[in-house]
């Protein structure tokens, strides 16, 4: 073994193999090392290498605790002295003194062994198992598969083939089924509907597209797509021609398969391997925004012959995308970008020479972009191709994964193999079908894949995954072990196929489950509201009981929470919730472990501050206390991982002094903020201490009567003076105060005349001091209520209010990310985007992390088969 092997195993490696009970020959001592890693049924895969091997030597691995036995289990040996077992769950109750010995014995009785602590530290869903170099990986191979070579390149041919007729792009969905029907859901282009007038339409449930008859196949890259005709016909669409109609690239003989990039191009591959490229050629848009029709040009790419298969990546970070192509002796051909698979050439890569850029060229490999394919060196015949993202997946015919591996210099990627038992690979998809029929994961430039399969992909025949060019638009589709389709991930317009209800409205939305609204509070994750006869509503993520006992994690619409007379104000944070009433009395549910308390099903009265309450400020994990002395408190705050103040309950609730004659505050996620009889404005450190809160002025803040407080990039502040000045401070690089304000204000700026108002045409500037009654503040910016009940705005979008006038006459206002909720004679309206918990409360939401069944508008499940 090389010394450098040695070192990094003896650096990432959980257990290191020292020599046990060896034979009295020295020369038949064998250099053995393994590790343990652990399941969470506490059951170990334990594997390594053990030197001087003979294929198919049996050895064993044995657990035990001082002198118990707890579990003997065999392995083999391959021809590199590879090995890899998985031992019975650990009996926990036989530990003596939590202890587990671990040995691994060869046939000739020698052992090497080491004693640890359990659970073992190395767990099997570890993120550090999804970055760690995997050394080991070089020596596995197929001989140790759970099916034979035949019957999982046959597993995997299956799941490929399925898969190619699974198309999920971005925020759209396309599937052929058996019957050679073609349908389509979610962000589709207008030409798909006779009736459409715009590009797109948004179908939430799926419809059969009849605009091109008998399709063979669907390519789909961002907002372009193409479809393949049985007769060989190549239709394309993409932005400019969305207005004109699908645009025909030319009907060709022989076409085995097509693939598209963003920009409308692609590749043609033929029965006969040939490879051919399509381009588009558009002039400048006319006055009216439309193009005319395409210069098409096709060619035949000479250079290849003997292509099997081909596969385009989307978008890289340099703006291209990157080509592969399958010969069929194994041989791959890339081209396009190739930055990662050319960072060994690059000499701007090094660690060192990194160090010394700036932006982006710090964390990412050289560009590099190529017209010309060139063969990819280093790899054993391969017999499939995917990318996720610049990374080649590739399928050796062993079934072993190779792609382009870290190095110890960060940003060179080199030739390397992953792991063995690799049946099938996804386009655009980070999970890997095994040999064994279950899914792992892996992570681009991670030498391993995650040791425990992906438990909710049990059983799949095959998937698609999405190439999102927005963070609210990546999805996957599969097939699963009852041949019906599911889906799961982001469903910002409709494209898992789920539900015929919106799950992000494009217009305000009206929640008519609350009755006679009169307030509200939301976290990032839930929300809550009060109606007029006290009675408290919740929907959103309940996976800490924040709403409610109940088993349900998540609730899509408002439920009945308690109902009780006197609440006085609401207040949501990460996983609890709370009321005030007015009585001064404070009561809390859900996570009150953030506020140093025990967890509650139901609302229960917090004794923790002394005195009776007059109001609370709560953001995320901190809770600003105003007593009616003037005294103002903090409850729970931010834990640092490993500081011990956050050991000690009594350390969640602190006296924020000298403050002792507050009449307003605020909570930010980094500090709190309090004006004082005075007029001036203190502020504090909300990390949780063993030491005393001190509070601090903020120079500048004269007559502060009101306090608002949010959190874009950084902490800001919204003040209101007792002349009606308004006053900004702190963070404004989201330009969540305006775009006529500097990024960072560090001394209180006077804002009065910069909150947009909601006119005909557009958003303009007030630009005169108004009387405003309520200011509140989020991420994304701010909502004022005016003495006449006008809604104005910092930051946030308000266009979609003008045709109903749904910012004048609002009682109650509240932001809270990129949604913000409001009250206009007791009915409550919700608008934005923001529905990943189900907070807009229409009986759906934005994001499944579970799989869910696809299904037509008449309630039929789509099906498809491996065939």
């Amino acid at each position: 073994m090389k010394k450098g092997l040695l070192s990094i195993v003896l650096a990432f490696v959980l257990l290191i193999a020292l020599p046990g009970q060896i034979t009295a020959d020295e020369q038949k001592w064998r250099f053995t090392d393994f590790r343990a890693i652990q399941h969470d049924d506490f059951s170990l895969t334990v594997d390594g290498i053990m030197g001087n091997p003979t294929a198919g030597e049996v050895i064993t691995v044995r657990l035990s605790s001082s002198e118990t036995l707890l579990s003997e289990t065999k392995g083999i040996l391959n021809a590199n002295g590879y090995f890899r077992v998985k031992t019975p769950p650990v009996n926990i109750a036989m530990l003596t003194g939590n202890k587990i010995s671990i040995a691994v014995i060869d046939k000739e009785g020698q052992k090497t062994g080491s004693t640890q602590a359990f659970p073992v530290s190395l767990k099997a869903n570890d993120p550090d198992l999804f970055s760690r170099r995997d050394e080991y990986a070089k020596y596995m191979d197929s001989s140790q598969l759970v099916l034979s070579l035949e019957e999982s390149r046959k597993l995997g041919h299956n799941a490929v083939k399925l898969a190619k007729r699974l198309v999920a792009g971005d925020r759209a969905s396309y599937f052929l089924d058996d019957n050679g029907k073609l349908w389509g859901w979610g962000q589709l282009p207008g030409i798909f509907e006779k009736t459409a007038k715009s590009f797109p339409v948004v179908w939430r449930l799926p419809k059969g597209i009849t605009t091109v008859p008998h399709v063979a196949q669907v390519s789909v890259a961002g907002q372009s797509g193409a479809l393949l005709t049985k007769q060989g016909e190549i239709w394309q669409w993409d932005y400019r021609s969305a207005d004109t109609g699908l645009v025909r690239i030319g009907k060709f003989s022989g076409v085995k398969e097509i693939a598209i990039t963003n920009e409308g191009n692609g590749l043609i591959l033929k029965q006969d391997g040939t490879v051919h490229s399509w381009t588009l050629t558009y002039g400048k848009s006319g006055l009216d925004g439309k193009y005319a029709a395409p210069k098409i040009t096709v060619k035949a790419m000479a250079s290849l012959t003997g292509i099997t298969s081909i596969v385009i990546a989307p978008y890289s970070m340099s703006g291209q995308s990157t080509h592969l192509a399958l010969h069929k002796n194994g041989m791959v051909w890339a081209w396009g970008d190739l930055s990662v698979i050319a960072s060994a050439r690059q000499a701007g890569n090094t660690n060192e020479k990194k160090a010394l850029q700036d932006g982006l060229s710090r964390y990412m490999p050289d560009a590099v972009i190529s017209d010309k394919p060139e063969q990819l060196k280093g790899f054993p015949p391969i017999s499939q191709i995917a990318l996720y993202g610049g990374y080649p997946l590739l399928v050796s015919d062993d079934l072993e994964l190779w792609s382009y591996l870290s190095t110890e210099d960060t940003f060179i990627k080199k030739p390397g193999k992953v792991s063995h038992g690799v049946a099938a690979v996804f386009q655009n998809s980070s999970y890997v079908l095994g040999t064994d029929g279950r899914y792992y994961e892996w992570n681009p430039g991670s030498h391993a894949l995650v040791y425990e399969p992906v438990a909710m992909l049990d059983g799949f025949q095959s998937l698609s995954q999405g190439a999102a060019a927005a963070t609210d638009s990546k999805h996957a589709l599969a097939v699963n072990a009852e041949g019906n389709l599911v889906s799961w991930g982001y469903n910002s317009s409709g494209q898992l196929g789920t539900s015929a209800s919106p799950a992000s409205p494009t217009e305000p939305y009206l929640i008519s489950k609350v009755a006679n609204a009169v307030s509200i509070a939301s976290s990032e994750k839930h929300v809550l509201a009060l109606g007029s006869d006290g009675t408290v509503y919740g929907w959103g993520s309940n996976s800490n009981g924040q709403i409610n006992g109940s088993a349900h994690k998540e609730l899509w619409s408002p439920v009945v929470i308690t109902k009780a007379q006197g609440i006085k104000k609401l207040g949501a944070g990460n996983g609890f919730s709370l009321y005030l009433d007015q009585k001064g009395k404070l009561y809390g549910w859900g996570d009150l472990e953030r506020l140093g308390l025990e967890p509650a099903v139901t609302p229960t009265h917090i004794d923790s501050i002394t005195e009776a309450i007059q109001d609370i400020a709560v953001s995320e994990s901190s809770v600003a206390v105003l007593g009616v002395s003037g005294q103002v408190y903090q409850l729970g705050g931010i834990v640092y991982l490993g500081d011990t103040a956050g050991d000690n309950r009594s350390n969640y609730v602190r006296s924020i002094g000298p403050i002792t004659d507050a009449t307003a505050i605020a909570m930010g996620r980094q500090q709190g903020y309090a004006a004082r009889k005075d007029g001036t404005v203190w502020r504090w450190d909300t990390i949780i201490s063993d030491k005393p809160a001190g509070a601090k002025p903020i120079a500048g803040f004269k007559n502060i009567t009101l306090l608002a407080a949010g959190t874009a990039n950084d902490d800001y502040l919204l003040a209101l003076d007792k002349s009606g000045e308004l006053w900004g401070w702190g963070d404004n690089t989201a330009s969540q105060l305006g775009r006529r304000v500097k990024d960072k204000i560090t001394t209180p700026l006077n804002l009065t005349k910069e909150p947009y108002r909601l006119s005909e045409s557009s958003l303009t500037n007030v630009n005169k001091k108004l009387e405003y009654r309520a200011i509140s503040a989020s991420s994304r910016g701010a909502l004022l209520l005016t003495s006449n009940n006008e809604m104005l705005f910092f930051g946030y979008s308000s266009y979609s209010l003008l045709a109903k006038k749904l910012q004048l006459n609002v009682s109650f206002a509240e932001p809270q990310g990129s949604n913000y909720y409001f009250i206009i004679g007791g009915r409550l309206y919700v608008n934005g985007g923001d529905n990943t918990y189900g907070q807009i409360g229409n009986g759906t939401k934005s994001y499944f992390d579970k799989p869910q069944p696809i299904r037509t508008i008449d309630g039929a499940k789509l099906n498809a088969s491996a065939g």
